[in-house]
């Protein structure tokens, strides 16, 4: 896979972002929600 350094960077802050929000304990169903906005946003930059 061949991906630029800006993308691969922004592909990086993604994922810990998702990773963030998938490690909290008390999530309301906004929070879910925005888990898989997230989610949805890291697999675009792929």
């Amino acid at each position: 896979m061949n991906i630029k350094p800006t993308r691969l960077e922004n592909l990086k802050k993604a994922v810990s972002k998702l990773v963030l929000f998938v490690s909290k304990k008390d999530a309301s169903e906004l929070d879910r929600a925005g888990v898989i906005q997230a989610f949805e946003f890291t697999y675009e930059l792929l």
